[in-house]
């Protein structure tokens, strides 16, 4: 297709920090036939545009900040309190591919045990959760192979949500997101 890793593809002007810019992202797993199908890294152009590899199907007060980074100087921030739950999710069917991966980086030094990181996939009919995490934690790598159920989905989402019940917002951060596939 001529297309390259970091190429832009498409522009969106009213939401500029939630997916104003799709770029290809060419990836290289070392596993044949495994590609990228999204990714979100959250860095920003130099015109403090977001790019996304696919813009995000649902937001509620998810912001690009530059307080804490995995990997370059963006993350996303999400905030948690009585009443707040910010999150986003992302449709992204896998129709054609198999062997689906969900990995990410996720942060947060506010954490106490009235906080959760949430993160969870749908596979047309039932969500699952793939972690429900309280406390304080650095950034850590999680990485999930999921069943035979997300594969060739057409209705595959995922969804990363933070909920709290204290009275002051705390912050969580995550950075990296990917969906891989290997091609049937």
């Amino acid at each position: 297709t001529g297309l390259h890793d970091g190429d832009l593809v498409e522009r969106n002007a009213l939401a500029p920090w939630l997916s104003c810019l799709d770029e290809v992202r060419v990836a290289d797993s070392g596993t044949p036939g495994k590609v990228t199908l999204w990714y979100d890294g959250y860095e920003f152009d130099t015109a403090g545009n977001h790019m996304t590899y696919g813009a995000y199907d649902s937001n509620s007060g998810v912001v690009g900040t530059t307080a804490q980074a995995r990997s370059g100087s963006w993350s996303a921030e999400f905030e948690a309190k009585t009443g707040l739950a910010d999150g986003w999710s992302k449709h992204k069917s896998t129709v054609g591919y198999q062997n689906i991966v969900v990995s990410y980086y996720r942060m947060s030094s506010e954490f106490t045990g009235t906080e959760h990181f949430v993160a969870r996939w749908f596979n047309g009919s039932t969500w699952t959760t793939l972690e429900d995490q309280t406390g304080s934690y650095g950034w850590t790598k999680k990485t999930y192979t999921l069943p035979a159920s997300a594969n060739n989905n057409a209705n595959f989402y995922l969804w990363i949500y933070v909920t709290g019940s204290g009275t002051s917002a705390k912050k969580a951060y995550v950075d990296m997101v990917s969906i891989e596939g290997t091609a049937q």
